[in-house]
């Protein structure tokens, strides 16, 4: 898949995070080049792997206007709500906090995108 999407970055977020250096570790041992959040590493444009082994200061919500922030937020609750009302419906277990997370950091992937204006989310 890697040489089809070039830029793809595969991010792992360990349900204990106290497993992210032995994730990484093994990652290693296989080759493949993986940056550790734990660590203050930032992946690189050859990074294959990221380990979000901590969310703390993974979304600076700080960064963002006021309005922006709170917008940012309450997407982000509202994906995660959808997700969590999908899965319940169709009786898919599901992590809360993973979905509060993944709809956090996609909110912010999105508004921070090159095609859209920083924090207005217009093109």
């Amino acid at each position: 898949m890697k040489r089809k999407l070039p830029n793809l970055l595969t991010i792992i977020v360990p349900r204990h995070p106290e497993r992210g250096p032995g994730i990484a570790a093994e990652l290693r041992i296989s080759a493949l080049k993986a940056a550790l959040r734990s660590e203050g590493t930032l992946p690189e444009k050859d990074t294959d792997i990221y380990v979000a082994d901590t969310i703390g200061g993974f979304v600076h919500i700080g960064d963002f206007p006021t309005q922006s922030a709170l917008i940012v937020i309450l997407c982000g609750i509202l994906g995660a709500t959808a997700w969590n009302l999908l899965t319940w419906r169709f009786g898919v277990p599901s992590s809360s906090s993973h979905a509060l997370v993944g709809g956090l950091a996609g909110t912010v992937i999105l508004a921070m995108s090159p095609t859209t204006n920083t924090c207005t989310g217009t093109s």
